[in-house]
């Protein structure tokens, strides 16, 4: 009885501690940082809605600062990235605030880019394609800038308030370590 009294005990220290840690009450290694919200002129806001139907499906992102800007990226919901899905995945992006669409094609040395995820950035959309390991930039001109390959083994994520930085997560091994990097895409 004592031994699990003991382990109670334990627990409820361990979590008053956590939660003391969580309301700033503790003292931590990186309290002399003096941590903001960023101004909202450099936070990058948009509207994203994730639709699903029988046979595809869409993710409809509109940037808050420039709404005239709208991208599409619709795909199979039986997607397979090595398989002849590629041809059905389609971007489209709109200049005039979805009053017309017209389909954004990107070629790497004459193959297709098959465009996963679009990101509105302040000024540029981040485009991510899974199946040919690249991402690039499009800028609110629909001028595409810097593709960029990566290895299969990485997570890729822009920097939402400077767009230049890019966030890359790479798995060392099975046992859940990881390391984080981030670099310039110049």
């Amino acid at each position: 009885m004592n031994l699990l009294v003991g382990r109670y005990q334990v627990f409820f220290i361990s979590l008053y501690a956590l939660f003391q840690t969580h309301n700033g009450q503790q003292q931590a290694d990186f309290d002399d940082y003096n941590l903001k919200d960023p101004p909202t002129n450099l936070a990058p806001t948009f509207s994203q809605l994730s639709l699903d139907y029988k046979t595809h499906k869409a993710d409809f992102t509109q940037q808050t600062h420039n709404p005239n800007i709208v991208s599409i990226v619709i795909w199979p919901t039986s997607h397979n990235l090595t398989s002849n899905d590629k041809a059905t995945t389609k971007l489209l992006v709109s200049t005039n605030g979805a009053k017309s669409f017209s389909s954004y094609e990107v070629y790497i040395d004459g193959e297709p880019i098959y465009v996963k995820k679009v990101v509105p950035l302040k000024g540029y959309m981040f485009c991510l394609s899974l199946s040919n390991d690249s991402f690039f930039y499009i800028d609110n001109n629909l001028k595409r800038t810097n593709i960029v390959k990566f290895s299969k083994d990485v997570l890729i994520a822009p920097h939402l308030y400077h767009p230049k930085y890019i966030y890359k997560l790479r798995i060392r091994d099975t046992k859940n370590n990881v390391s984080y990097h981030y670099f310039i895409n110049q």
